[in-house]
């Protein structure tokens, strides 16, 4: 078992767009992971200053924002992966 993303998938003639799409579902999972690490330390923060109540909300803020941009980006490897994987299946036959 390989621990990288669309590891079942092979092909021929877009290798380069394989490797686009696994780069670009590997940072996803990671952003991923880190939105979600920093929304529930900063969701158990308490500010002492109004500085920090500003910070804490600003980087709520970006979380969500990088929640999003993870599954856009999730969404677009998958759909390279898709298409890397029907060129591969139709050009065998």
């Amino acid at each position: 078992m390989k621990l990288y993303p669309f590891s079942q998938i092979t092909s021929k003639n877009l290798k380069l767009l394989l490797l686009a799409a696994r780069l670009l579902a590997s940072s996803a999972i990671l952003l991923f992971v880190a939105t979600v690490v920093f929304a529930i330390y900063f969701s158990f923060v308490t500010p002492q200053t109004i500085m920090e109540t500003v910070l804490k909300q600003g980087l709520l803020s970006y979380s969500v924002l990088a929640f999003v941009t993870a599954a856009i980006l999730l969404v677009i490897s998958g759909l390279s992966a898709a298409v890397v994987s029907c060129e591969y299946k139709y050009t065998n036959e």
